[in-house]
């Protein structure tokens, strides 16, 4: 995945909410190196949902309590307790795979494989740790769906919701 973001140094002076489409570009591609081999991954089995009545896909988006609308979505977070904070991912089929990457800055914090059995909205507890924030920083959090399927289109019927990568809204953390 290759990743843009627009205006990155800038910060917000008030919460507002920045929707992740005025915020990154982004563009998806498979490396093939040698063999063309499927590697067998490991994925984290995500079993807090709850369902959704909405059937189109959302943002995903950060809130203080796990959440089905994105009304409760957080972007200027003075933060004194670093626990607490929720990723919630809406996802309308069942069965489906994720990559999510989270970087605060420009610096990659975390990588995580997770699935889901059950349509609706996935839950997921955020800890962000003290050194990982300075005074001001800018939160990024992708996810990527299905992200070892193919991206060629006789191999990959679903193209479109595969190659859907999805952004958190511009979210400032600032610590006290």
């Amino acid at each position: 995945m290759v990743l843009a973001a627009r205006n990155p140094d800038e910060n917000l002076d008030k919460p507002t909410f920045i929707p992740p489409e005025q915020l990154y570009i982004t563009s998806r591609k498979t490396l093939i190196s040698g063999k063309d081999i499927k590697p067998k991954i490991k994925y984290q089995n995500i079993e807090n949902i709850t369902a959704s009545v909405d059937k189109k896909i959302g943002n995903i988006y950060i809130s203080k309590q796990t959440s089905t609308d994105i009304k409760d979505a957080i972007s200027l977070e003075y933060m004194t307790d670093n626990n607490g904070y929720w990723l919630n991912i809406p996802q309308i089929s069942p069965n489906k795979k994720h990559a999510l990457i989270m970087m605060i800055g420009n610096k990659l914090i975390n990588t995580k494989l997770i699935k889901s059995k059950q349509a609706g909205t996935l839950h997921l507890p955020l800890n962000i740790k003290d050194n990982d924030i300075s005074s001001y920083n800018n939160l990024i959090i992708a996810s990527i769906p299905s992200p070892f399927a193919s991206l060629d289109l006789k191999e990959n019927k679903d193209i479109i919701s595969t190659s859907l990568i999805r952004f958190t809204n511009k979210v400032n953390l600032i610590m006290e």
